[in-house]
């Protein structure tokens, strides 16, 4: 689905939301003094995924320094940009190796309008924007009162008894 299209014919901008900063892959790790174990899958297109990893496979080392925190992740993962190729050290069901991974930009998205991009908003597609984004309700909502099953009264919303007898107050809507 091209949502990026579609988007546009509204007046917003899809698109990366980090596209300099790097990921593995993997969103659940544990860290030990051992590496960085997966607890989940690698997802797949994340650069682990496609360099083989699965679920408890081990992270010991990320170009020749061991990984050992958070910090170690994150501090490896600064020095890198999308497209760097990094040498990991690994442990797997199938014993220890040496694996050559290619980093990739993180995937999160982010949508801005037009006008925070700096770009004009034609008339048409503004719009197309108040048109998708207003109410389509047929009939317009009513209010919401709170209402006293002993004095037959409405009171307003914010109320949770009744001023006149004390009784708890029920939601009922306008009639």
């Amino acid at each position: 689905m091209d949502y990026a299209g579609l988007l546009a014919q509204v007046g917003m901008l899809l698109e990366k939301a980090s596209p300099e900063k790097v990921w593995l892959g993997a969103r659940q790790f544990t860290f030990s003094d051992a590496g960085i174990l997966l607890n989940g899958p690698a997802l797949r297109g994340g650069p682990l995924y496609e360099a083989g990893f699965d679920r408890r496979d081990r992270i010991t080392q990320a170009d020749g320094k061991p990984l050992k925190s958070q910090n170690d992740l994150d501090d490896f993962l600064a020095a890198h940009k999308p497209g760097d190729r990094a040498k990991l050290s690994v442990e797997t069901r199938t014993g220890k190796k040496d694996v050559d991974i290619v980093l990739a930009a993180a995937p999160e998205l982010s949508v801005r309008t037009f006008e925070q991009a700096g770009r004009e908003l034609a008339p048409a597609i503004r719009n197309a924007r108040e048109a998708w984004l207003s109410s389509k309700a047929i009939h317009p909502a009513g209010t919401v009162y709170k209402y006293c099953h002993i004095c037959k009264r409405r009171h307003p919303f914010e109320y949770t008894r009744c001023p006149f007898d004390g009784a708890d107050l029920h939601i009922t809507p306008a009639e």
